[in-house]
């Protein structure tokens, strides 16, 4: 599902944030990447999720180089970036329409996969107010139902319970 040949990542001035990671990642598989802040943790999930470039080596994703072939490894996989994703100007619900639209889900799945989503994250009380009434648990909970919304073949998490109570967590 995931495979990663001597991915290097270097910055403008020389320094690395990642040195030749190889790794494979089953399909089923449940991974986690832990370390210190600035171990490249991010730096390696935003190259697998194509947004951003190694200087060296190669990832695949679900099959796909992620250099040649960025718009299929998007369309396999969802993300929940560190800081979150959501448009503070829509509501909750437009917001997952809108998502919606950028994976060409179709109308009546997209209506029926947004019912579901709302009602497994708990939104239902807050779905129509804009999100910049939310609070950082319901925006964290909007987010990580957009990242589900179009039912991805594999989910990338950076910091994914940052932000949520206790319960949510579980």
């Amino acid at each position: 599902m995931i495979q990663m040949d001597h991915l290097t990542k270097r910055y403008q001035g020389g320094q690395s944030a990642i040195e030749q990671l190889c790794l494979e990642v089953k399909e089923h598989e449940i991974f986690g990447f832990l370390g210190p802040n600035g171990a490249g943790k991010t730096t390696t999930i935003r190259i697998l999720t194509t947004l951003c470039l190694p200087t060296e080596g190669a990832a695949k994703v679900a099959g796909f180089d992620v250099v040649a072939h960025p718009h299929k490894v998007r369309s396999h996989i969802g993300y929940v970036a560190q800081e979150s994703g959501v448009e503070y100007i829509l509501t909750g619900h437009e917001n997952l329409i809108l998502h919606g639209h950028l994976y060409h889900m179709d109308r009546k799945t997209l209506h029926q996969r947004v019912a579901e989503v709302v009602q497994i994250f708990g939104l239902e009380q807050v779905i129509d107010r804009m999100v910049s009434q939310y609070s950082g648990g319901m925006r964290r909970k909007l987010d990580i139902a957009m990242a589900l919304l179009h039912q991805p073949r594999l989910l990338f998490l950076d910091e994914p319970t940052l932000g949520l109570d206790p319960q949510s967590r579980l």
